[in-house]
C-alpha cells in the first residue's frame, strides 16, 4: 500500500495520527484480503488528507451538492485487477464529535471512517454488504487500535 498523508487541519498529534492512519490502512487491506473482499495482489495507492470543518463542508458541496460538513469523503480514481487509486478526506473534528455523541472511543470512530472510505474507494456503495464488511473489519481492528489514542 502506498499512502500519501497530508495534515491540512493542523490536527495534533501529527506524528501519532499519521503513523496510526498508515498502519490502520495497511491492516484494513489485510482484513479485506482475509475476508475475500479483494485479492492478495491488489495494491492501493491512497492519498489521505485531514481537513477542518469549513474545508470539508466546501468539498462536500462541490462534489456532492450537500451543503453541510461531514466526517469523510472518498474518491476512487482508478481501478484495475491489480491497482486501486483513491483519496480519503477526513475531518477529525467531526469524527471526534460523532464519537462523543455516540458514546464511543474516538479511535473506533476514526477506524470506522477509514474502513468506510476504503470500501467506497474499492467500489462499494452503501448497503448491507458494505456495512457487513465494514463491521467485520472494524471488529478485527478494535483489539489492536481501540485504545491507542486515549
Amino acid at each position: 500500500m502506498k499512502i500519501e498523508f497530508n495534515n491540512l487541519a493542523g490536527f495534533e498529534p501529527t506524528d501519532d495520527i499519521e503513523s496510526t492512519v498508515c498502519s490502520v490502512l495497511e491492516d484494513i487491506q489485510l482484513g479485506l484480503v482475509k475476508e475475500g473482499v479483494i485479492s492478495k495482489k491488489l495494491e492501493y495507492e491512497i492519498s489521505v488528507a485531514l481537513v477542518d470543518r469549513d474545508e470539508i463542508k466546501k468539498l462536500n458541496f462541490e462534489y456532492r451538492k450537500n451543503d453541510e460538513s461531514t466526517d469523510v469523503l472518498s474518491f476512487g480514481y482508478e481501478r484495475s485487477d491489480e491497482d486501486i487509486q483513491g483519496e480519503l478526506i477526513l475531518c477529525p473534528e467531526i469524527i471526534w464529535e460523532n464519537a462523543i455523541e455516540d458514546g464511543i472511543d474516538p479511535m473506533e470512530e476514526l477506524l470506522k471512517n477509514l474502513i468506510h472510505g476504503i470500501l467506497h474507494v474499492s467500489g462499494y456503495e452503501h448497503g448491507d454488504e458494505m456495512f457487513g464488511i465494514q463491521d467485520l473489519v472494524l471488529s478485527s481492528l478494535l483489539p489492536v487500535y481501540g485504545n491507542s489514542m486515549k
